[in-house]
């Protein structure tokens, strides 16, 4: 068992790493924080407070400068994530934590590969790509708290919006995705949040990380943007595949026999 005075800094240094991706980019608090506090709490734990620092950087990042174009596209996302959020959920309470890990490391993966190979939309999309991009948000947001790997592939592959734009609609649609998922998730509340210095300490991480990721996004420009994107997705691949590996190691004799 881990020592409280290493948990706190570790999940502090979480924080703030995770809060500095997330206000550069727009997205990456979960791909990051969930899996990195899944080295050292339960899955259902690290989603839990990744949720409520999910929610509170986002918020200056998704008002700020936001039009009526942006608001429209992240509720239209947020209209049909909403739908595939309750199976997620219940994914997440009913069945073992593998099956979560799994789910992360293949809706990373697929983003990954759209992503690095800079597709985009040849038209305007229909309505079974909406919802196919919001169901799959939905549900990942419920297995694993990390929605942004589909709509991190929609929002690059649309290329009429600028970086900004990008930032925004991100930015709104993961503080709405998260709080529509924080009534479900008290159902397993983190007992970590009961630790006001552990609070105390997050907070204090996570408004370093915001001042820290305001002064990256400024200097900022469209290549760097998609550089950091597959930067962050491989960094997160690489997190989410390692508790992933662990688990498995016990199963391989099974196979192997």
């Amino acid at each position: 068992m881990i020592a409280p005075e290493l948990l706190t800094a570790f999940l502090a240094a979480t924080v703030f790493f995770a809060s500095l991706v997330r206000t550069a980019t727009g997205f990456g608090f979960a791909l990051l924080a969930v899996p990195m506090m899944g080295l050292v709490l339960e899955p259902a734990s690290a989603v839990g407070i990744s949720l409520v620092f999910q929610i509170i950087t986002g918020l200056p990042i998704a008002f700020h400068g936001l039009s009526r174009f942006e608001w429209d596209y992240a509720l239209r996302l947020v209209g049909l994530a909403l739908i595939g959020l309750l199976p997620g959920l219940l994914v997440l309470l009913l069945l073992p934590p593998l099956f979560a890990r799994i789910m992360l490391v293949a809706s990373v993966l697929i983003a990954l590969y759209f992503i690095a190979r800079r597709m985009t939309f040849k038209a305007n999309l229909s309505f079974v790509q909406w919802a196919g991009i919001g169901l799959s948000a939905g549900f990942m947001q419920g297995v694993a708290g990390a929605s942004g790997p589909p709509i991190l592939a929609a929002l690059h592959a649309d290329s009429e919006l600028g970086i900004a734009s990008k930032r925004r609609i991100m930015a709104l649609f993961f503080v709405f995705a998260g709080v529509l998922a924080v009534p479900p998730i008290m159902f397993s509340f983190p007992e970590e949040l009961l630790d006001w210095k552990l609070v105390g300490a997050l907070f204090l991480a996570m408004f370093m990380g915001f001042a820290a990721g305001q002064q990256l996004f400024s200097r900022m420009n469209a290549n760097h943007f998609h550089r950091a994107t597959v930067v962050l997705l491989v960094v997160s691949l690489g997190l989410a595949c390692y508790p992933l590996i662990h688990e498995l190691d016990p199963l391989v004799p099974i196979f192997t026999d």
